[in-house]
């Protein structure tokens, strides 16, 4: 078999051509791929912007894409709870499924993790017609969530387990910076756990109103107000007690060391293009500060999925643009050039 592909030979070179559909074996799904997303990692990759360009991490020829969905095309004769014709959503990598990191649910720390289509690259992604994955990591979609809320489950995984990871309890006060998916995708988990106010930090003026849509009490235009006086004055200059910092942006995280209340948790996920030039450390070590670093969602997807499924979570209004994949360019450009209303855009692939 053959399939059409949008490949990444380097920065800001991607080529639309036809590639053979890797083969199927034993334990593997093979997914014809309905909706991906694009993450701001795939942003970077194309754009050269990325770290992982200059330590070699990233492996070109790739196909990105590590949030989507689709229709299960093919199965292996081992395969046990998957039929053709399921719709499913894959998860950003798939464990050994044997040693003791997945065994006790932390999938993302196995030494044997294939990741999809990002670095270290051994499965290619899903800007593709097809993408074959071992069954660990495919999971079935339920028949009441469309495959379009299906390609934000993998950032929603994000979102959730950087919540957890900040150890988000009842009565906090919680500060997100950030209104791509993960940091907006966060709302609604950091209101289930209990907080009492969400402050939801960012540039663009249609993202606070989608914040707000999703939860958010306080929303602050960083671009018209200082983050630092805003929560200050909202906080009576005790800062806030948990805090996610999902811009990826040094200079923003700066900022949010000098917010953290006693006792306070920072737990970011994102990736940095440079390094601080200054670390305050004594100054968190006086306030007990915790700083928790993420990576992917953990094991999370079966938790997120049951949350869309009953209707206590939807990640519909992240999705505000469609392309198809062929127009892959012209996506890459619009995201680079007329972000004010973008959130996440999906690549159409088979529907």
């Amino acid at each position: 078999m053959e399939m059409m592909a949008m490949r990444l030979y380097g920065p800001m070179d991607l080529r639309y051509e036809k590639i053979p559909v890797p083969e199927l074996r034993e334990n593997d799904i093979r997914v014809k791929i309905a909706y991906c997303g694009i993450c701001g990692t795939d942003e970077e990759f194309y754009f050269g912007t990325s770290p992982f360009w200059a330590d070699g991490t990233i492996q070109v020829p790739l196909t990105m894409g590590h949030e989507c969905s689709g229709i299960v095309d093919g199965i292996g004769e081992r395969v046990t709870n998957i039929k053709i014709g399921d719709r499913v959503i894959l998860d950003s990598g798939a464990g050994c499924g044997q040693c003791i990191y997945c065994t006790f649910g932390r999938r993302n720390e196995c030494e044997g993790l294939r990741s999809v289509g990002t670095i270290n690259n051994i499965i290619d992604g899903g800007f593709a017609e097809y993408v074959v994955m071992p069954e660990r990591g495919v999971f079935l979609l339920p028949e009441n969530v469309s495959l379009q809320s299906g390609a934000l489950i993998e950032p929603l995984t994000i979102a959730l387990y950087t919540v957890e990871r900040a150890n988000i309890g009842i009565g906090d006060t919680v500060l997100i910076a950030g209104t791509g998916s993960i940091g907006l995708g966060a709302i609604p988990f950091v209101r289930a756990r209990g907080a009492k106010k969400i402050i939801v930090a960012g540039r663009k003026d249609y993202k606070l109103d989608v914040a707000g849509t999703l939860g958010a009490d306080v929303t602050i235009n960083i671009h018209n107000t200082p983050m630092i006086d805003a929560v200050n004055d909202l906080t009576g200059g005790k800062g806030v007690d948990r805090i996610i910092e999902a811009t990826g942006s040094t200079e923003v995280l700066s900022e949010l060391l000098e917010l953290a209340a006693l006792n306070a948790c920072i737990s970011t996920p994102s990736f940095y293009n440079r390094e601080m030039e200054r670390f305050p450390i004594n100054r968190l070590v006086l306030k007990n500060v915790s700083l928790q670093c993420v990576i992917g969602g953990g094991d999370t997807c079966p938790r997120v999925i049951g949350m869309l499924a009953s209707g206590h979570v939807d990640p519909s209004p992240l999705i505000t643009h469609y392309y198809p994949i062929e127009n892959a360019l012209q996506a890459f450009d619009d995201i680079k050039h007329n972000a004010e209303n973008r959130i996440k855009c999906l690549f159409e692939i088979s529907v």
